[in-house]
């Protein structure tokens, strides 16, 4: 083409989302698949969502989102001025870099993590630092370690995705003690509500002595509303004023409005989400511990563990274990908790932060889960049966 675009966007590779249901079941003959690898709610989402939903009009939305946002205040014990919708998070992040981001400058972040950090960076001009994560944790020191003058954002998801570990409130209060107040720090909370270790932190609370950091919530895992696209902001309010300046007007939809509102208002299927998901961890610790594969105890509604560089995939009535070349990965992988209903597959998804990020998709639904076999070839072992719980969903 003629026209060039920004240097910075020019070699920008396209976000690479995990592959769609429908693309496996054409490659592999399958009627119904349940897509894993974005960390869905499988349960779908709260009936007074649905209820909500009807009440859509034909009119532009509430571009302040005047209900919602007072809603959240109320919830958090903040001002509705300290709040800020947004299309999801990514939109939140991608507004973060945006607003704050001068060409030349850095922003600093875990590997692996949320690869939107890097990418929103890189369009706006700055320079991403990658830190290791240590012992499967984000390393605090080592991201400390890499702040120069040219430090201007640090991206601090909590719990981690794709390791599901945290950060405790007393190493987040001794890093935001050390740092400039200069720099912002994001925390992404989208995993908050599966938090199951003690000593995470009260980030509205830490909001009251820190006014750098911008705390980042999400409506799409425990309330199920990633395909209405619902997330927030909440931070001191000069942020969120210069974030209303560049955000476009009616980014929040009346359907995302709606629906966030009837999910605040109903915590008993948050609560049956959030359950769920601690029920199918400990079965699933319970067969990694059995079988030998390390893994990492989660606090998200997924696991990271370790498959010994192998897949799975079904064949008749049997789930088979193949060698499949993970480059960069150690074959660690990632698994969102569903209920225990189904069998899943292993199958290989998007590249993550140069890890290979591996999806588990249901390759079959049984009357009988415990009839199913697990068998396995090469180096890894596998269930004859992980069903060790027929949840109801």
């Amino acid at each position: 083409m003629s026209v060039k675009p920004k240097k910075a966007v020019e070699n920008l590779p396209p976000y690479k989302a995990a592959r769609s249901s429908e693309s496996v079941k054409l490659e592999y003959g399958l009627e119904s698949v349940l897509k894993l690898s974005a960390n869905e709610n499988t349960l779908g989402f709260s009936p007074k969502v649905q209820e909500a939903l009807k009440k859509v009009d034909s009119y532009y939305p509430d571009r302040a989102g005047t209900a919602l946002r007072t809603a959240i205040a109320k919830k958090y014990n903040v001002e509705a001025e300290n709040v800020i919708l947004g299309n999801g998070s990514f939109e939140l992040i991608q507004l973060l870099s945006i607003a704050f981001l001068e060409n030349g400058e850095e922003t600093i972040g875990a590997i692996p993590s949320f690869g939107w950090y890097k990418t929103t960076t890189t369009f706006c001009g700055g320079k991403f630092i990658g830190v290791p994560v240590k012992d499967f944790k984000v390393d605090l020191t080592g991201i400390a370690s890499q702040i120069t003058e040219k430090t201007k954002i640090i991206w601090l998801c909590n719990p981690n995705n794709p390791t599901g570990t945290i950060i405790k409130e007393n190493e987040l209060t001794d890093f935001l003690s050390k740092i400039r107040s200069d720099i912002l720090v994001v925390l992404d909370e989208a995993y908050i509500d599966f938090v199951e270790e003690e000593g995470f932190p009260d980030s509205i609370e830490l909001l009251k002595k820190f006014d750098n950091i911008v705390i980042l919530r999400t409506f799409s895992k425990a309330d199920g509303l990633a395909g209405l696209r619902a997330g927030f902001a909440i931070a001191e309010k000069g942020i969120i004023n210069i974030l209303n300046r560049i955000r476009i007007p009616s980014n929040a939809s009346s359907a995302a409005q709606l629906s966030a509102l009837a999910a605040l208002e109903d915590s008993d299927f948050k609560k049956k989400t959030v359950q769920n998901a601690s029920e199918q961890k400990k079965v699933w610790y319970k067969f990694f511990d059995t079988y030998g594969l390390k893994y990492i105890k989660s606090n998200a509604n997924f696991i990271f563990f370790d498959v010994i560089k192998s897949w799975l995939f079904k064949k008749d009535n049997f789930f088979y274990v193949h060698s499949v070349n993970l480059i960069k990965a150690y074959g660690k992988v990632r698994y969102t908790m569903t209920n225990t209903n189904y069998l899943y597959g292993l199958n290989p998804c998007s590249n993550f932060n140069q890890w290979d990020q591996m999806a588990l998709w249901q390759a079959m639904q049984t009357p009988n889960p415990n009839s199913v076999s697990f068998k396995g070839t090469s180096s890894t072992q596998a269930a004859s049966s992980t069903n060790a719980a027929n949840q109801t969903t």
